[in-house]
């Protein structure tokens, strides 16, 4: 007995002890993550919606504008961003200004964050 309960501790506590360094995209270089973060008040939904580019779809577009990019992420975002109330799609409005930068990424490579 003494002894499985040593061997399941082994065992919970062995990951913790050989960790990695963490990526800035832990899923790779050429993901698109989406981030909806909504706030319910009792008449209002607020929503903050963060677009975050890794490193090869940014470089892919390192020739369009800054308005171009932001254009692009708005269509698409009116496309597939929606909120329903009682089973009925209800109209989203912006508020505020987009902001873009372009952290560092990997390889010094940038990405893209909305």
């Amino acid at each position: 007995m003494r002894r499985l309960v040593i061997a399941l501790v082994l065992a919970a506590v062995a990951p913790a002890l050989s960790g990695t360094a963490a990526d800035a995209h832990p899923l790779g270089n050429f993901t698109v993550n989406h981030l909806t973060e909504v706030g319910v008040a009792d008449k209002s939904v607020q929503l903050r919606y963060i677009l975050d580019i890794a490193e090869i779809p940014t470089f892919q577009a390192r020739h369009e504008s800054r308005s171009q990019i932001l254009e692009r992420a708005r269509q698409e975002v009116a496309r597939r961003l929606f909120v329903s109330v009682d089973g009925r799609r209800v109209a989203l409005h912006a508020s505020g200004t987009a902001l873009l930068s372009f952290p560092d990424g990997q390889g010094g490579l940038h990405t893209t964050r909305i």
